[in-house]
């Protein structure tokens, strides 16, 4: 009898443990960030660069209302307002979070026809990550998810940068990017600055603060120049940028449930996924096989 019921109970374990693998594995579409980087195509929102006058321009609702309201002024970014303000809401898609002088990123979608926020595995809230971009490279965190677009010369549309992120990194358009995990511990590199790195990631020198509205000079990849400025390029980029907020004309209205997103949990990785089904595998069949082994 009691042999019976314990391998009713193994059958259970077991299944438990087959279906709990299939759902990290597959269904969050978990994705492990080699050591040595991930290649990801990459943009930026929130505000954009001009190349011909070589200057940045806000343009997301949070950020050009409170300077409207003369709370901080354009020049104290060393940006000017856009007419419009319409790219982004600039806030985050936890509990609305301002994303003003945040060093952060949104993670976009596997297919942007069908957005589930999870090009790179669904990083949890928070992930930090180092971004290389052309030689430089910070540490930024996950504070926004976004929609996406096609490809980005020939590698996925994985990632969104911040615009106050992307000017630190001098980058100014649709481009690709090598990012890294790195720990929780690790601090996010203050904002409006970046540091040297070698193509491993390594820090080779100083953090440097950014100083100026256009940086070094940057053409910009073969795509920008094709299609024209970035601005002609964003309006394809992602119609509806996060879960929550619709579209009318071109303006972002607030949905009701734009803060209702809820945290997701740190399983990210297949490494991590693995360990969570060893314990499983032991807390399901270890049990039984200690009580069978009392009772026998």
């Amino acid at each position: 009898m009691w042999e019976k019921f314990q391998l009713k109970l193994y059958i259970i374990s077991l299944s438990f443990i087959f279906c709990f693998s299939v759902i990290y594995i597959f269904g969050t579409n978990a994705l492990a960030i080699p050591t040595e980087g991930l290649k990801v195509g990459t943009t930026y929102y929130g505000g954009h660069y001009d190349q011909g006058s070589n200057k940045w321009f806000i343009d997301n609702h949070n950020q050009c209302n409170r300077i409207r309201s003369g709370e901080f002024s354009a020049a104290s970014l060393a940006a000017e307002l856009t007419k419009s303000c319409n790219d982004d809401p600039g806030v985050g898609y936890l509990n609305d979070t301002p994303l003003h002088n945040r060093v952060s990123y949104a993670e976009l979608s596997n297919d942007y026809k069908n957005p589930d926020y999870s090009a790179l595995g669904n990083l949890h809230a928070g992930a930090k990550l180092q971004i290389q971009y052309r030689g430089r490279c910070l540490v930024a965190e996950k504070l926004d998810v976004g929609t996406g677009g096609p490809s980005v010369n020939g590698y996925h549309r994985s990632l969104d940068l911040w615009w106050q992120t992307a000017r630190s990194l001098n980058f100014h358009g649709l481009d690709v990017v090598t990012i890294k995990s790195v720990p929780g511990t690790t601090p996010l590199t203050p904002i409006g600055q970046s540091y040297a790195c070698d193509t491993l990631g390594n820090q080779t020198e100083a953090v440097q603060q950014y100083t100026g509205q256009g940086m070094a000079d940057n053409s910009g990849t073969a795509e920008e120049q094709i299609t024209g400025n970035k601005k002609a390029q964003k309006k394809t980029k992602k119609p509806i940028r996060k879960p929550g907020l619709n579209t009318s004309g071109n303006s972002y209205v607030l949905g009701s449930n734009s803060t209702t997103i809820p945290p997701i949990p740190p399983i990210n990785n297949f490494h991590e996924t693995l360990l969570w089904t060893i314990a499983t595998l032991v807390v399901f069949t270890g049990v039984p096989a200690a009580i069978y082994k009392m009772h026998s």
